[in-house]
């Protein structure tokens, strides 16, 4: 179980620059929330 979250982990630090991911999240959070 130990391997899902260091999976994911590992994906976040492979990302160079969160600015991209924050956009993606803001749009996913707007649409999530009305």
């Amino acid at each position: 179980m130990a391997s899902r979250p260091n999976h994911i982990a590992d994906d976040t630090i492979r990302w160079p620059d969160p600015s991209p991911l924050d956009g993606w999240w803001a749009r996913v959070m707007g649409k999530s929330v009305p």
